[in-house]
This record gives structure tokens, C-alpha cells and sequence, in this order.
């Protein structure tokens, strides 16, 4: 049985973020699981508002 978790979040702390990475992805090996999809990409637009797809 697969499980998927999506996650969007707003990133204010690059270091932090890049720790949590290297101690959480390790973990989620461990348990079987694994990273399909990473978008670092910053993104921004001009009223605030979060882009919508």
C-alpha cells in the first residue's frame, strides 16, 4: 500500500530547513520511504498571494 505525503511550505530559515532535511531524509530511508519530488525554488508575487495551479 503506497502513502503519499504533499507538503507546501513557506521557508523563512534556510539553515534550519537544510538541517532538518539532513536529519529527517535519513529517517524516511530508514522507514522505507523516499523523496519524489523537491522544488527549491523560490517564488513570489507582486499582491502576496500564493501562485494556484
Amino acid at each position: 500500500m503506497s502513502a503519499y505525503l504533499v507538503v507546501d511550505l513557506d521557508i523563512h530559515d534556510s539553515e534550519a530547513i537544510a538541517d532538518y532535511r539532513s536529519k529527517a531524509l535519513p529517517l524516511v530511508a530508514k522507514a522505507g520511504g523516499r523523496l519524489i519530488a523537491l522544488d527549491d525554488a523560490r517564488s513570489s508575487s507582486k499582491n502576496g498571494n500564493r501562485p494556484t495551479c
